[in-house]
């Protein structure tokens, strides 16, 4: 049927009645289908989305294979879709899922669009063990939040050697920095602070040859926070000129 030279339409089960389509069905021999693999630009649609149509692709272990050119686009679910995308089903799977899994340069995009999403990673309620990112070479992770913080619920440690927390410093925002005390005191600005923070202080340069004072802070939030030496009278060591590094540290 169809298999002319010329233009060719050939309709199966085309009828407006209820219609039943078996081909290649019989289970006593294996059989070999092939649908458009000829070498051309073919155009196959398999299906419909109307009404409650519905799909199955099914194989057993010879296992399903999705291939195309290597600068082939496969996209599942289109911008349209509000229904929910199952990989792997909800059943006791204990196989393993690979995306991209070859050795060349690949990118995967996830949630990657402008529109609002919610992420879940591994959130079902079993013991589950989750790495991201490697350690090889240059190897980088960057986690990313606005205003509304990345929460870690658990403890956080640095499990390899030579590693240490670092924080950006220098702007009025940071919560890391130095100053010098003038005849024993010092403000230093910083309009993200808040009355809660704990600000940790360590003399870094004496300056000379000073009375050196105790430290004490106190915080105007939002503002900044000042420093004061004081002797072991509880008066103003106007002589401190010292210099101090400090963190501060948040308070949840």
């Amino acid at each position: 049927m169809g298999d002319s030279d010329g233009i060719n339409i050939v309709g199966i089960g085309t009828g407006e009645g209820a219609t039943t389509i078996n081909v290649a069905t019989g289970a006593t021999a294996a059989k070999v289908v092939h649908i458009a693999d000829g070498a051309v630009a073919n155009l196959v649609t398999i299906g419909s989305t109307s009404g409650a149509a519905a799909l199955t692709l099914q194989c057993g272990t010879g296992n399903f294979s999705l291939d195309g050119a290597a600068t082939s686009n496969y996209t599942f679910a289109p911008s349209t879709t509000s229904g929910t995308i199952n990989f792997g089903g909800t059943g006791a799977n204990t196989g393993t899922a690979t995306i991209l899994g070859g050795t060349g340069v690949q990118t995967i995009n996830v949630a990657a669009s402008t529109g609002v999403k919610t992420l879940n990673i591994a959130t079902g309620a079993a013991a589950n063990a989750v790495t991201i990112g490697t350690e090889n070479t240059t190897a980088s992770l960057a986690l990313k939040a606005g205003s509304g913080g990345v929460n870690v619920y658990g403890d956080l440690s640095l499990a390899n050697v030579a590693t240490k927390i670092s924080y950006n410093g220098g702007a009025v925002t940071d919560a890391i920095g130095a100053a010098t005390l003038v005849a024993g005191t010092v403000d230093v600005a910083n309009t993200n602070i808040a009355a809660t923070d704990r600000i940790h202080i360590t003399r870094s340069a004496l300056n000379g040859s000073p009375a050196l004072g105790h430290l004490i802070y106190t915080i105007t939030p939002a503002t900044k926070f000042s420093v004061t030496a004081y002797d072991a009278t509880g008066s103003a060591a106007v002589t401190d000129v010292s210099s101090f590094s400090y963190v501060i540290i948040g308070q949840n």
